[in-house]
């Protein structure tokens, strides 16, 4: 039954109407999130892919949207879909672009130190310099990513090591147009807020954790 079920996705998917591939991503959407496994099915796969290079772009976002929600529970999919995700980083969509942003982001908060968060932040690199909105959530993803210590009020020593040895890399692959990222994080870090117990509080530790980033680079 799920396999006649997918293969009519799949011809909905090709409907000249949006309206009927729309449709079609609901079924998707329906199936993965009875059982988030599906994803490695191959009619599954295939309607995820031809979905994400369909003409509109509310149907790219919304499958973009659909990924994000499940594939952080199913790992192994990661592998499947991570080409796919980051292409759409160029997608002529800013709700595409975000979408894909913090689809990277969360993969590198729940896996730092897996080959595919190393890469997901170089490609990220290239977000600094878009549109405005886009831009803000790259640079909190790298904020998030590197000045914020995933728990406590500061980092461990091998926390700090490895977020030490992921910024050299990413910095190193930036190119000379995106090497203005760096300086444009640094600077809204240590910008004091405006107002806010919180933030006054986040920005504390922002401080903190940029004072140990430094002192480990440089015995590095």
């Amino acid at each position: 039954r799920l396999e006649t079920l997918l293969a009519y996705v799949l011809l909905m998917l090709k409907e000249p109407q949006s309206s009927a591939r729309t449709k079609a991503i609901r079924a998707i959407s329906g199936v993965v999130t009875a059982d988030p496994s599906t994803l490695e099915l191959a009619g599954v796969k295939q309607a995820v892919h031809l979905a994400l290079s369909e003409p509109s772009i509310a149907v790219r976002e919304a499958t973009l949207d659909l990924i994000g929600q499940h594939i952080l529970s199913q790992p192994q999919c990661v592998p499947i879909y991570y080409e796919a995700i980051v292409k759409r980083l160029g997608d002529v969509g800013i709700s595409v672009r975000k979408r894909v942003v913090r689809i990277l982001r969360d993969l590198c908060l729940k896996e730092p130190g897996s080959p595919h968060a190393v890469d997901a932040c170089r490609r990220l690199v290239s977000r600094v310099v878009d549109e405005e909105e886009v831009q803000k959530l790259a640079l909190r993803a790298f904020h998030e990513l590197w000045f914020l210590p995933s728990s406590g009020e500061q980092l461990s020593a091998n926390e700090c090591a490895a977020r030490c040895k992921q910024i050299l890399s990413v910095s190193s692959r930036a190119t000379r147009q995106s090497s203005e990222w760096l300086r444009q994080l640094l600077r809204k870090l240590v910008t004091p807020p405006a107002e806010g117990k919180a933030s006054l509080k986040e920005h504390a530790t922002v401080l903190r954790v940029c004072g140990q980033l430094v002192s480990q680079l440089k015995e590095s």
